[in-house]
């Protein structure tokens, strides 16, 4: 999907705004990626607490070769039937603002500093 219909994909449950990257485009919710479109397929922004719901769904990861090394990565396929009923769709939707949203804080949130050195 090109960007003009994947606003129009994610029209009835929120504008997006989407920016071209490693062959795909990303889509966002103000400042927050929740989508990756990769070719003809929509990936959905998980964490450890909505991938499991999406694996027990039928969703699948969306992997990439980095480095000669299949990776899996934190964005997966909607979950059968998500694309054909709008309560689901929505539904799925808003896991995934969620998961990017804990995503986006814990890069926030500062990191502890090193202790003091010790005077001798």
């Amino acid at each position: 999907m090109d960007a003009r219909q994947l606003e129009a994909f994610f029209a009835p449950v929120l504008p997006v705004r989407t920016h071209r990257m490693f062959g795909g485009i990303g889509i966002y919710d103000g400042d927050a990626m929740f989508a990756l479109s990769i070719g003809d397929r929509v990936y959905l922004k998980t964490d450890d607490i909505t991938r499991p719901l999406h694996a027990e769904a039928g969703g699948e990861p969306f992997r990439i070769r980095m480095r000669g090394v299949l990776r899996e990565t934190s964005y997966w396929s909607f979950p059968d039937g998500a694309l054909t009923d709008a309560g689901a769709f929505a539904g799925w939707i808003a896991l995934a603002r969620e998961a990017s949203g804990r995503a986006a804080a814990r890069k926030l949130r500062p990191r502890a500093s090193p202790s003091p050195a010790h005077p001798r």
